[in-house]
């Protein structure tokens, strides 16, 4: 009798979870898109799993770009390690989770993502250096990177090559190989990967000359899914002394920290005109800057200037071109009462209304990180494990699940996916 009743317990158990499931199915399609898209990117992953009807779905290019208006008001970063004795070409996103008080989070690298290498085939060779494959991130933009061959040296960033770019979206694999250079490119500026929103155009922009020495630049454009670069005129006046990283798009312009012998200044390429023109940074008188980063929120450009290992100041230009416009919005030497000594400090939550966040990378542990929130006196302590390096650099980033193939039309452009090339014996990280 009691066997009866628990097979028939069992079965009723079993129907009413067929019931659940098949009302969940009878929902809306509208309404199952609109949960969907409330869901970060990690859940995406997992939902794609769950029945054909989902995957088909969250493939589908409407709903990666109903999925690709994030908050503008905030980042995401993926973590990657800086080890030279690894490849490299392994990204790992973190989507930070608020916190009711101050906390301390083991960050597991789950899920992870691969960035295309140079030279796949060379890996198994006897004589293989993982530098000779690896490929630097020049910077984010809208959910893609743009990939350039990593540096020779530390002390020589401009012996760095403008050729060998690439274009990934790391979130689905997908990447472009961006046609090399016809000459002979020896010193480089600079890389970046910016936006028309006009058009609705992706363009690369790379900034080289022929000698160390020489005071002739060459500028060249590249618009996603053709085949060609297109030279574009430099002023006289355009200068700069050192490499230009990190670009970051702003209102349809790619912006560079220019550092010109002893003057500090943003460098602007309008995307749509083609045309260069500078404004001042923050004035910081009589000080002595170690680091200084740029980034884009909510549609404004953020600068944070780090004086000393426990000491930044983040600036707001409030209206876009004006060097008068910039406002300190925070400036600290002590995080929560506690000195913290970080090696780069990154806005990544707009600042308005007292409210904000930072991200610190800890100097003396360099796979540890602070999710630092101002205004509420708090602080995650993410303690990154599950990977053998203990050397990370983060890069801001928001996650897209957009197609390349929707974005580069051209028939003669041939777009690859990581997951589909040959596997490599050699252990990657």
């Amino acid at each position: 009798m009691k066997t009866s009743d628990s097979v028939a317990s069992a079965m009723t158990s079993r129907n009413t979870e067929k019931e659940k499931i098949e009302h969940f199915a009878d929902l809306p399609y509208s309404i199952i898109t609109y949960i969907l898209l409330k869901l970060p990117i990690k859940a995406i992953f997992t939902c794609k799993c769950v029945c054909k009807t989902w995957n088909s779905l969250i493939l589908d290019p409407h709903f990666a770009a109903l999925y690709s208006e994030p908050e503008p008001a905030s980042l995401g970063f993926m973590v990657r390690t800086s080890d030279i004795k690894l490849v490299s070409n392994t990204l790992h996103l973190f989507e930070h989770q608020p916190q009711k008080k101050s906390s301390s989070l083991n960050v597991k690298f789950d899920p992870k993502f691969k960035l295309p290498l140079r030279n796949v085939n060379r890996i198994n060779l006897p004589d293989y250096n993982p530098m000779d494959d690896k490929f630097d991130v020049a910077n984010s933009c809208n959910g893609l990177l743009c990939l350039v061959k990593a540096k020779a040296s530390l002390y020589l960033p401009m012996l760095s090559s403008v050729n060998h770019l690439v274009v990934c979206n790391p979130i689905t694999g997908e990447f472009i190989r961006l046609p090399e250079a016809t000459g002979l490119v020896r010193f480089s500026i600079g890389v970046g990967l910016g936006f028309q929103p006009k058009t609705n155009e992706y363009k690369v922009i790379r900034i080289w000359k022929r000698h160390y020495k020489s005071n002739i630049f060459v500028v060249e454009m590249h618009t996603l899914g053709t085949t060609t670069w297109k030279n574009i005129e430099v002023e006289p006046m355009f200068s700069s002394s050192w490499a230009l990283d990190s670009p970051t798009c702003v209102n349809g312009a790619l912006h560079w920290i220019n550092f010109d012998n002893e003057n500090r200044s943003i460098l602007c390429l309008n995307l749509e005109s083609e045309k260069f023109h500078s404004f001042p940074c923050p004035c910081l008188p009589g000080e002595a800057v170690l680091n200084v980063t740029m980034v884009e929120l909510n549609g404004f450009l953020y600068l944070c200037e780090q004086i000393s290992p426990n000491s930044c100041s983040v600036w707001l230009m409030k209206k876009y071109g004006i060097g008068e416009s910039w406002t300190k919005v925070f400036c600290t030497d002590t995080f929560n009462g506690c000195r913290w000594n970080f090696l780069v400090c990154k806005p990544i939550k707009h600042f308005e209304n007292g409210c904000g966040a930072l991200l610190l990378q800890e100097s003396h542990s360099c796979n540890n990180f602070l999710y630092f929130e101002p205004d509420k006196h708090r602080f995650t302590y993410l303690d990154i494990h599950g990977a053998e390096s203990i050397r990370f650099e983060s890069i801001p980033h928001i996650p897209s699940l957009i197609s390349l193939k929707n974005l580069a039309k051209g028939n003669k452009v041939e777009v690859q996916n990581v997951h589909f090339m040959i596997p490599s014996k050699k252990k990657q990280r």
